[in-house]
């Protein structure tokens, strides 16, 4: 009857949950910030059930460990303490957040113990790991700065001036729907384009090079909205992820980039573009461009003529989107 009362609690600041008592607890890792690396926590005696605890249970603690791409442990028995080493590029190359349990049992020697669950959220960007061409191969789009080379999609080498990202978190997607980013399949424009899944902002514009493009539109090769191409099979919105961080590299000028394989716009300051970028980001952006603050239009044309979402939805038949 008195092994009821026998508890133990993680006491470093984990979110406690359970119906009898505290038994569950959950942590988030937001890989978004570079400087996350790892995850730690530690286990006590918490017989008062209150989520504090003062001593070790007397027998240890017994840690039922997963086996996980996404990082390793290390673990105290005598303690009760833990370290996640997390994989950050295994969980970035996933695509998708992740979730990595275990359990914990603490006992003492007259044969009472108490298990416990613990739940680690691995939370990315999803936009991270984009691949972006460069002189020297390709490289994910969270390691460029600025002076770097990047190819263009003719074949020339411009200078990164300027970078932007946003993270938009679950409870702005959820507030507005049209955030969500669009999921362009691998080989969605042929063979290796893109050369895995791409995701961008539904406004960002992909080069679409095509004869329909020229019988439309007068050009061989127009830049066209994400959202335009939408076709319910290998360009569709992705509403399952729990966040996503969109990045913006800008150059002298409007460029078109390779971004896994496929060629894609750089950002250009236009009007609306300097709308979705939050302040810190526009004031860096007039530093660099001082014009821009006075006058938006002072960047210069887009490098290929853009077409309005209703135009590009017209490409979406083409043979060129698979």
């Amino acid at each position: 009857m008195g092994f009821i009362f026998y508890n133990i609690s993680e006491v470093t600041g984990f979110t406690g949950s359970g119906t009898a008592n505290l038994d569950i607890w959950t942590t988030s890792a937001d890989l978004s910030d570079p400087s996350v690396t790892t995850v730690t926590g530690d286990f006590d005696l918490d017989n008062n059930l209150d989520g504090v605890g003062g001593s070790e249970a007397q027998d240890g603690y017994v840690f039922n460990l997963p086996v996980t791409p996404y990082g390793t442990f290390v673990t105290n028995s005598t303690t009760g303490e833990f370290t996640f080493i997390i994989d950050r590029a295994a969980v970035i190359a996933s695509g998708s957040d992740q979730v990595v349990s275990f359990t914990v049992t603490g006992s003492d020697a007259s044969g009472a113990s108490d298990t416990d669950t613990v739940v680690i959220n691995l939370l990315i960007c999803v936009s991270r790991g984009t691949l972006i061409a460069t002189p020297a191969g390709e490289r994910p789009v969270e390691d460029l700065l600025i002076g770097d080379d990047v190819l263009t999609a003719d074949g020339r080498t411009e200078q990164v001036r300027w970078i932007g990202s946003r993270c938009i978190d679950a409870a702005e997607l959820d507030r507005n729907d049209s955030l969500f980013p669009v999921r362009i399949r691998g080989n969605a424009f042929g063979h290796d384009v893109p050369n895995g899944d791409l995701l961008v902002s539904p406004q960002h514009r992909i080069q679409v090079q095509d004869p329909l493009a020229e019988m439309l539109f007068g050009h061989p090769a127009v830049l066209a909205p994400a959202k335009g191409l939408l076709n319910d099979s290998t360009i569709t919105v992705d509403r399952s992820v729990a966040e996503v961080e969109y990045f913006h590299l800008a150059f002298d000028q409007h460029e078109v980039i390779v971004t896994n394989g496929l060629a894609t716009e750089s950002f250009h300051p236009g009007p609306t573009s300097l709308d979705g970028i939050d302040r810190d980001a526009a004031n860096e952006l007039y530093e660099i461009f001082p014009g821009l603050k006075s006058n938006a239009n002072e960047f210069g044309p887009s490098a290929l003529p853009g077409l309005k979402p209703w135009e590009a939805a017209l490409l979406s038949k083409s043979s060129k989107v698979a």
